[in-house]
């Protein structure tokens, strides 16, 4: 059986049809949508200024050793920032406390400097005890 030559250039064109076929697919339009990541924030008074640790994930139960390790330590608000700005819009952020550990909440200009960075790049911030529901909604993508 001999193929005719207008059949050949058909063929050749079978990879950029499928990889057309795969780009418009409902499911690649799925997978290509933005997702959600929920991380924790925790803080604690240092010399001379409040330290910090973030960690993708809510799930993991982190021992304080893992908390307060150098690699993970962000020394000033300034480094946390910079963090942050790492992350996706409409990200979570849990803000964790564990005061008989000495994990707390630093100054409330310092908690107001840093939601305030967070609300200007759209990452939700969830303050110990408040709900990740109670924050307006952020504006559409």
């Amino acid at each position: 059986m001999r193929y005719s030559r207008r059949v050949i250039p058909r063929l050749s064109a079978l990879p950029a049809v499928f990889a057309l076929a795969f780009l418009l697919s409902p499911a690649s339009v799925h997978a290509a949508a933005p997702r959600q990541i929920a991380y924790e924030l925790y803080s604690w008074p240092g010399e001379p200024s409040w330290r910090f640790s973030v960690f993708e994930g809510t799930q993991t139960a982190r021992t304080l050793g893992t908390i307060l390790a150098k690699k993970t330590m962000l020394r000033v608000s300034t480094y946390l920032k910079g963090r942050l700005a790492t992350m996706e819009r409409k990200d979570i952020v849990y803000w964790r406390v564990r005061p008989e550990q000495g994990l707390r909440l630093p100054p409330e200009e310092i908690v107001q400097d840093i939601r305030r960075f967070m609300d200007g790049a759209q990452i939700i911030l969830v303050l110990p005890g408040e709900a990740p529901d109670a924050h307006p909604s952020l504006p559409p993508d």
